[in-house]
């Protein structure tokens, strides 16, 4: 098998010298390996690749990406591009130019054995979730393996995971426009970086907040959490008039808060409502700057991409309108408490982010109250926010 490598870059992408292999590989963006270079992260890739004379690669494009058998001798030479170097995990793609089309896919490596604990379980989530709902907006995870890889006389042992990649998908932060207005700004890798307008941006996250509770289990609270626009966990696709949204990965599934059975669902929906509006406020400027928070415009479209995916539930035990009914009755000193419980998670994983948090909750309480009384229910169309 032959490999090319790259790196992807916008617009274009910049081959790999023999320069760029010697340079120490990062194990954070800031955090060189103690002994391994670039060079040997993508040997090791290269390795993972070829396992079994590349058996997993051809079994995904056979069983799940083409119409005919795809060979070894189809995939000459394969495309290796880096893509991103994060704080947990390193992301590569992988393009295999077969002779009718070409199939891009991710490849996931995790360095610390922390991270590579994680990875292992981010496999068995992603699958379980994709296997229960089928959800599009979520990846398909083929498989994940560990390999081991000797340089400079030690060994470094690498947890890797192959999975869909999603085409044309980008991550997108708040940034400052000229005028130092923070807007979201899609990182289109493609035509270039550009911001969304307002209608745009609240497309998006009414997407990001009906994902998120489509995948909200009543029953148990169980969620997907945790989750940050700042690690770019959600990526976007779409000209101005169509924009769609995926979420990469899955750190964890669990419920949030712990309420007893004898609570009934109530509590925990409603504690994972006011979480998914805080959160979805946060973001880093640029993606690894100072935290920012969202504007108001960000309230109801999170409470709409909610509002959708109640109805869409179905669940004997939630009235979906009886719910936001209840919603509007709360004062916003009565949201604010609600809150209370949250503030004391966030706290233990990021004191920075919480204390953007404090600084603007009374305001989001207050107009969060203001944007519940907008819901009516209307027998022809369900609920609508109203402007």
């Amino acid at each position: 098998m032959r490999f090319k490598y790259l790196f992807s870059a916008p617009g274009h992408d910049v081959p790999v010298s023999n320069e760029d292999r010697a340079r120490p590989f990062l194990m954070a963006p800031a955090t060189p390996h103690p002994f391994l270079s670039l060079g040997d992260y993508l040997d090791a890739l290269t390795a993972f690749l070829s396992r079994d004379r590349g058996a997993a690669l051809l079994a995904v494009l056979n069983n799940r990406m083409v119409d005919r058998p795809a060979t070894l001798s189809d995939l000459q030479p394969l495309l290796v591009r880096t893509e991103k170097h994060g704080a947990l995990y390193h992301i590569a793609s992988v393009e295999c130019l077969l002779p009718n089309r070409s199939v891009k896919l991710a490849i996931t490596t995790a360095v610390t054995e922390e991270n590579r604990r994680r990875l292992t379980r981010e496999y068995s989530l992603l699958n379980r979730l994709h296997d229960n709902t089928r959800d599009p907006a979520l990846p398909e995870i083929f498989c994940v393996t560990d390999q081991t890889i000797a340089a400079n006389g030690d060994t470094a042992t690498l947890t890797m995971m192959l999975g869909e990649w999603f085409d044309d998908y980008h991550e997108w932060h708040i940034s400052r426009e000229a005028n130092g207005t923070p807007q979201i700004r899609l990182w289109d890798m493609k035509t270039g970086y550009r911001f969304l307008d307002k209608r745009e941006q609240a497309a998006l996250l009414q997407q990001v907040a009906a994902i998120l509770t489509r995948h909200y289990d009543p029953e148990s609270g169980s969620q997907i959490y945790p989750w940050h626009h700042a690690a770019g966990d959600f990526v976007v696709c779409g000209s101005p008039n169509a924009l769609h949204v995926k979420l990469i990965t899955t750190r964890d599934y669990e419920p949030l808060l712990y309420y007893p059975p004898a609570a009934g669902l109530l509590p925990g929906l409603l504690s994972f409502f006011l979480h998914l509006t805080i959160r979805m406020r946060l973001d880093r400027l640029d993606g690894v700057g100072e935290p920012v928070w969202l504007d108001d415009f960000s309230l109801p479209a999170t409470i709409a991409g909610f509002a959708e995916e109640l109805h869409k539930k179905n669940h004997p035990a939630i009235d979906p309108d009886d719910t936001l009914e209840l919603l509007k009755e709360f004062s916003w000193e009565e949201l604010l408490t609600g809150c209370e419980p949250l503030l004391a998670l966030y706290e233990q994983e990021d004191a920075e982010d919480t204390e953007l948090i404090r600084a603007n909750l009374k305001n989001h309480c207050r107009l969060l109250q203001k944007c519940l009384q907008g819901i009516t229910a209307d027998p022809q169309q369900g609920t609508r926010l109203n402007p």
